[in-house]
């Protein structure tokens, strides 16, 4: 069913946008504890 994968490919690409954003909070986050 390919309205079904169009779902699931938009949750996947929602899901990377997410985790790359918190992924860059938590990288930022060190570095500021690093240069402090």
């Amino acid at each position: 069913n390919e309205d079904a994968w169009k779902d699931i490919r938009m949750v996947l690409d929602v899901a990377m946008i997410i985790y790359s954003l918190r992924r860059k909070e938590m990288i930022e986050a060190e570095w500021r504890k690093l240069l402090k």
